[in-house]
């Protein structure tokens, strides 16, 4: 590659950066997987160091996308210091309250959303926002709270109708569907088949 040359396409896919820079490999690879640091280069810059991971850089006006090989290459030369970047970035995480980080995502404009433990979702505010926690009398049990609908279609809306229904609670009906008679259904009854 050409020392003039920002990048050089290598199929219709991919296109390739060679640089050489006066620092150890170990200042120059952090610089690249390290959101703040690339940061620096490239404004809202964002690289996922494993095989196959995205990056993004650019504003919204002029993003560019693609997944990376870097880790390829770091797998290539044992010599140079592992870097645990999953670890690091989940202690980073784990730092923050988690409601706060969501707040701060949102502030920054980025769709983010935490994921919930399952008792927690019935306290979801868009959840309960949207009528999508029921409560529901179960004939066994007594009051309960369910997850409903989530998805609310103009032409084929959706309501949680009831608990759901005992074992047989509709087998005669099935059965009337399928074209047996009363009687028939009565005979099976009587003989323990249903």
């Amino acid at each position: 590659m050409a020392e003039a040359e920002l990048a050089r396409f290598v199929d219709r896919y991919t296109f390739e950066f060679v640089r050489t820079f006066p620092h150890p490999i170990e200042r120059v690879w952090r610089a690249i997987v390290d959101d703040a640091e690339i940061s620096a280069w490239f404004d809202r810059c964002t690289i996922d160091a494993r095989l196959g991971g995205a990056f993004h850089f650019g504003g919204e006006e002029s993003r560019m996308k693609g997944t990376t090989q870097l880790i390829e290459l770091w797998s290539k030369h044992p010599e140079w210091p592992a870097l645990d970047i999953v670890h690091s970035r989940k202690a980073a995480f784990k730092k923050w309250d988690r409601s706060k980080l969501i707040e701060e995502f949102h502030a920054a404009g980025l769709g983010a959303e935490a994921i919930v433990a399952p008792h927690e979702r019935f306290d979801h505010p868009q959840l309960r926002e949207t009528g999508a926690v029921v409560e529901v009398i179960d004939p066994e049990v007594g009051p309960t709270t369910q997850l409903g609908v989530t998805i609310f279609l103009e032409g084929t809306p959706g309501e949680v109708q009831g608990p759901q229904p005992l074992a047989g609670a509709h087998t005669d009906e099935v059965l009337r569907s399928l074209g047996h008679a009363d009687e028939e259904i009565a005979g099976l009854r009587e003989r323990g088949v249903i």
